[in-house]
């Protein structure tokens, strides 16, 4: 199994310290109780809806910019790179033969390790090596 980038995020510094050590307190410092709160309720969303989980890939940038922050949507001071990672299983491509049929064979890919999708119906072989091909391609 193996992860990839799926987006980059541009995140201002509350954001940043967040997903590096889960500590929202910065909130409190610049945000009246109720703003807090509610920028706390958009980054735990914004994580939990982004498909993956963070890895900082470039923690400070040389010069920080305005710009709005993709964790809690502000318009604030932008100061890191965070990517988004998600897994990658290696699909495994099979055929299988006919339990009666000895001249016809199914393409069978594994998504997941749990989770199988037969590519084709039963089909002669020379038909489900094609298949495999053009799908692992």
């Amino acid at each position: 199994m193996t992860y990839r980038k799926i987006k980059e995020w541009i995140v201002c510094g509350s954001c940043l310290n967040f997903i590096q050590n889960d500590d929202a307190t910065s909130l409190d410092y610049y945000h009246s109780q109720k703003e807090s709160n509610r920028r706390f309720v958009i980054m735990k969303q914004s994580l939990a809806c982004a498909g993956g989980f963070p890895v900082v890939t470039e923690p400070t940038f040389s010069q920080s910019f305005i710009e709005t922050c993709d964790c809690c949507h502000s318009v604030s001071e932008c100061v890191a790179s965070v990517a988004i990672m998600a897994k990658v299983y290696e699909s495994k491509y099979e055929i299988i033969k006919h339990p009666v049929n000895q001249y016809l064979f199914k393409v069978r890919v594994w998504e997941t390790p749990s989770m199988a999708i037969d590519l084709t119906p039963w089909v002669p072989e020379i038909d489900a090596f094609r298949t495999m091909n053009e799908q692992s391609k």
